[in-house]
């Protein structure tokens, strides 16, 4: 194969390293465990597998002491010894989300080797989940250059077309994926997101048969049955819809980061005042830096990435999309104050509120570079589960505005049920667990309001019934003048990297209103978490209602 450096799979397979009995303790994240055991109990240097694993351990986890021996152990390898510890490393690394610690692994390799396909590919995916797809691409384009069937690379190159927006693209590049790799998940899900009505009859059959083998891991296997239920979806095929999504969501519930972790909304929701009380001892920041953060908060689901590309779509928006930077400074700031170092963390609000602005600009300067030009005043940033942050967020940055996105409960379960969510979200594959999951919403919600905190709510339904009154009434509570610009979202350039990255592309739709009813007797206990009663149709195709328990549920529409 061209330009390639080493057999990577092929010696890491000898190796043997997945295959150690303490990798599992690696993939579930337990890194201390790992550097634990082989310090007390075993020789972190007799095998390679062993030093791998060590070293794994030690840097995902940040272990300063481990980390030091198993670099300096490493300077004494051969060349290509050390080429796979750091590719290993680095498929770790992007495996457990460290994007920056990935991409300082793989820089030294690809200077080394620049033509090898997987370390292209390793790159270029790194950049596909730090959102960062122009520069990306020369790395993906180079790989597959060097190796035109590479699956890794081809699959990768759907992900680029979905993002960017390039719907037909993505269903040539997934089409031809499938002549030299025919049962690859990523073209199956790339089909079934852009035209899954026109999925073909022999495709559909390879990929259920392939499910429904039990050959696949849990991973691989939800990925499929989902697709599959997205598809029969399109085709009216409500039964069968439901039969494939019911067991994507019991393969889910297998994947080692989501099982044995039961959700409690109880523990959770005591979490979050525990965790609000923190921030009451901090006096807002009055830093300026020219931007006014808007944060877009609540439930998936909700029409938030929709909300997002139209705001997005005005010339002086820049949006972060699902950014991690604030939970990030939400650690920092609970580190400080958890030591009763309260006068550090408020000496760090400037420095954390100047981050902020410096990754926004820079975010934007990407945006620039792939044919926008925006010069920024607002910052749109919808990492959902911010709903949490909302206290030390009104500390941070008194100018932010906050808008909550809403949508019939209902509606909002079917959707979290139906689609593939991280891992994290571990009441994402039980119907039950959902609906704590959005009482438990609810209740932060209520919180806040009950504090007097300003949340401009936007109600999905009302957002795709009435487009434009209901987005200027948006843009005047967050001071935005109007531009037309925000009602041809579909059209932004920008990448877009949520689950709905496909819908946004195309103009305003109703068909998901109330999809809940062609499924009301499977949603029997996600209506009974919600505390809300259904009653069945008692004629084919008179649809279901349902009626709130309580008088304060929210109003439900369809």
């Amino acid at each position: 194969m061209q330009g390639q450096a080493f057999d990577w799979n092929s010696i890491l397979r000898e190796v043997g390293v997945r295959f150690h009995p303490l990798y599992p303790q690696l993939e579930k994240a337990n890194f201390e465990t790992v550097v634990r055991s082989f310090e007390q109990d075993l020789d972190p240097y007799k095998t390679l597998a062993s030093y791998l694993l060590y070293g794994a351990a030690a840097v995902l986890g940040r272990h300063q002491t481990a980390s030091n021996a198993a670099l300096a152990y490493h300077n004494r390898l051969n060349t290509k010894t050390k080429a796979v510890s750091l590719y290993f490393w680095a498929e770790e690394a992007i495996a457990h989300q460290q994007y920056q610690t990935a991409e300082g692994l793989i820089s030294p390799l690809l200077e080394a080797y620049p033509k090898d396909p997987f370390l292209n590919a390793a790159m270029a995916t790194i950049c596909y989940y730090s959102q960062d797809l122009s520069r990306g691409m020369p790395y993906l384009e180079q790989g597959l250059e060097s190796h035109p069937s590479s699956a890794p690379l081809s699959s990768l190159l759907c992900r680029y077309r979905l993002g960017d927006g390039d719907l037909n693209g993505a269903k040539e590049a997934a089409l031809e994926l499938l002549q030299f790799e025919p049962y690859d998940g990523v073209a199956l899900n790339t089909l079934s997101r852009v035209e899954p009505a026109e999925i073909s009859p022999d495709i559909l059959e390879r990929f259920e048969v392939r499910a429904l083998s039990g050959t696949l891991g849990p991973v691989t296997s939800a990925g499929i049955f989902f697709d599959l239920g997205r598809v029969y979806e399109a085709q009216g095929r409500y039964a069968k819809t439901f039969d494939f999504v019911e067991e994507a969501n019991k393969c889910m519930r297998t994947i080692p980061q989501v099982s044995g972790h039961e959700f409690d909304a109880d523990n959770e929701y005591q979490r979050f005042e525990n965790h609000c009380s923190l921030f009451d001892q901090l006096v807002p920041c009055k830093l300026p830096t020219g931007l006014t953060p808007v944060f877009v908060i609540g439930l998936p689901r909700t029409g938030s990435t929709l909300l997002d590309q139209a705001l997005s779509a005005h010339p002086e928006t820049v949006s972060l999309g699902e950014d991690d930077i604030i939970p990030r400074l939400v650690e920092e700031a609970d580190a400080f104050l958890t030591q009763g170092k309260v006068t550090d963390a408020q000496r760090h609000m400037r420095v954390w509120k100047a981050k902020f602005a410096d990754h926004a600009r820079e975010r934007a300067r990407v945006q620039n570079s792939v044919g926008s030009s925006k010069s920024v005043r607002f910052v749109v940033d919808k990492m959902l589960g911010n709903s949490r942050n909302v206290g030390f967020l009104k500390k941070l940055f008194p100018e932010a505005k906050f808008i909550n996105t809403r949508r019939n409960p209902m509606d909002v379960g079917l959707s979290i049920y139906f689609s593939p969510l991280h891992r994290a979200n571990t009441y994402a594959t039980d119907l039950r667990k959902i609906g704590d999951y959005i009482n438990l919403e609810h209740q932060v919600m209520n919180y806040w309001q009950g504090l007097g905190a300003k949340i401009h709510p936007v109600t999905y339904e009302m957002l795709i019934d009435d487009f434009e009154p209901i987005l200027r009434n948006v843009m005047q509570h967050i001071g935005m003048a109007w531009h037309d610009d925000c009602l041809k979202f579909h059209k932004v350039e920008r990448p877009v990297y949520t689950y709905s990255a496909h819908q946004v592309r195309r103009k305003i739709y109703t068909q998901s209103v109330g999809r809940w009813q062609n499924y009301a007797a499977q949603l029997l206990p996600l209506a009974q978490s919600l505390e809300l009663d259904i009653a069945m149709p008692n004629a084919i195709g008179e649809p279901p209602v349902i009626i709130p328990n309580s008088a304060d549920e929210v109003r439900l529409s369809g």
